[in-house]
């Protein structure tokens, strides 16, 4: 039996005679082959030859490609000039959206349908933008561990996966993920576009990969590794499982707070939420809070990291909303000198503090609720505000210079609640 090719019919050849056929009919004595509409010449796959041998017609290499099991496409260099010409073998074909396909003057591909590849229905998909589903109401999301609330799988600066608490790194979905299978999804920075998060199998890992550039681990299966089901309320309700489509089984999950790519999947530590981005907005930037009742007096921070007001010294403080919850309507102080350093609630003391938000010394778990406070204008004073926490509703005030939060219960005198913010 031969097989041959030609452009705009899927053509088969059974038993020495060629049959036409507009739509793909397959039996074991039937291999059929295709080549993508607009594919017809001067494409080739890319990462897959697993060998190169000399034919001198398409059919041929059809008919070996038919013969290797391992083969699901092969690339064919049409030259009139030359007696035999390449027929490379490909151990892959095409996913939907036509990733591994380049130009290649001469050659064309043709794909074994019995392969059970996505097989990419046009070359027009070639290097198309990515189509970017508002998932849960937003496409530019984070990704929330259950096992640890307000940590976010987030890359650090060797682009690694870890979850990171209150970080605030977007990624974007793109669904179908970068494989084009339907009901699939992929993860793009948002701060470095082409960049998807992506499982490494040789290491078990979850890291964030340059697709635009030279891949140096396993070109081949990117796409694959790069590509997810979500799996919703696999196992908890309202929680999502990441199953990874370039290994089924594969899920993601963390330990140690590095991501990595494994089996393990009934625990909450593979169980994650995509919640929308909130962009911060600067809202006052670089300002100082001024003291109502000691109006010489500005907030700043002592050795001990306690908020204190002190005379004469111009700390710079920024309002950034929402606060680190992402809670509507509120705000966190950020320190100018000490960037992802906030004011925050301390109940173990009840002191306000200025600690790092990556790497809180106390109750990591509820740092963003700690830090998250709504300005109350004109509370007490007119032209002067009074800073209240939004979850525990305690007031930031000063008593001997140190600051505290406490219920407006009658322990504090109002005017040491109230400030003004300057520039």
């Amino acid at each position: 039996m031969a097989v041959a090719i030609t452009a705009g019919l899927v053509l088969t050849f059974c038993c020495g005679v060629i049959n036409a056929q507009p739509s793909v009919s397959l039996n074991l004595q039937v291999t059929t082959f295709r080549q993508p509409a607009l594919c017809t010449r001067d494409v080739k796959l890319q990462h897959s030859v697993s060998r190169v041998l000399q034919f001198k017609s398409i059919t041929e290499c059809a008919h070996e490609c038919k013969s290797d099991a391992t083969c699901l496409s092969f690339n064919y260099h049409h030259d009139s000039d030359n007696e035999t010409n390449s027929c490379e073998i490909n151990t892959r074909s095409s996913d939907r959206r036509g990733n591994q396909l380049v130009y290649s003057s001469g050659y064309s591909f043709n794909e074994k349908l019995t392969s059970g590849g996505f097989g990419t229905s046009t070359c027009e998909l070639r290097n198309s933008n990515f189509v970017y589903k508002k998932y849960e109401k937003e496409y530019t999301v984070r990704i929330e561990s259950k096992n640890y609330p307000n940590y976010y799988i987030s890359p650090n600066a060797a682009n690694e996966a870890y979850i990171l608490q209150n970080d605030r790194k977007p990624m974007k979905v793109v669904s179908p993920g970068l494989t084009g299978e339907p009901g699939t999804i992929s993860f793009e920075s948002g701060d470095s576009p082409g960049w998807f998060l992506r499982c490494r199998h040789d290491t078990a890992k979850l890291d964030l990969w340059d697709s635009t550039s030279t891949i140096d681990y396993s070109p081949s299966t990117f796409y694959e590794d790069a590509t997810f089901w979500a799996r919703e309320d696999y196992v908890y309700a309202g929680w999502t499982h990441f199953e990874n489509v370039g290994k089924p089984g594969t899920f993601l999950s963390h330990g140690s707070y590095r991501v990595s790519c494994g089996t393990s999947w009934n625990t909450p530590n593979a169980a994650f939420q995509i919640i929308p981005f909130v962009p911060f907005v600067l809202v006052y930037k670089e300002v100082l809070i001024q003291s109502y009742n000691y109006q010489a007096y500005d907030l700043s921070v002592d050795g001990n990291s306690r908020i204190k007001i002190i005379s004469g010294v111009t700390t710079k403080w920024n309002f950034i909303s929402p606060g680190l919850t992402g809670l509507e309507g509120t705000f966190s102080i950020e320190s100018v000198e000490h960037p992802n350093y906030y004011f925050r609630y301390r109940a173990d003391s009840t002191f306000i503090n200025l600690e790092d938000s990556v790497n809180p010394s106390y109750s990591p778990s509820t740092f963003a609720q700690d830090a998250t406070f709504y300005i109350r204008e004109h509370k007490w004073y007119s032209g002067w505000f009074a800073f209240q926490n939004a979850y525990n509703s305690r007031y930031i005030y000063h008593y001997y210079y140190v600051c505290y939060a406490k219920l407006d219960d009658g322990s504090f005198v109002h005017y040491d609640a109230s400030f003004r913010i300057m520039n």
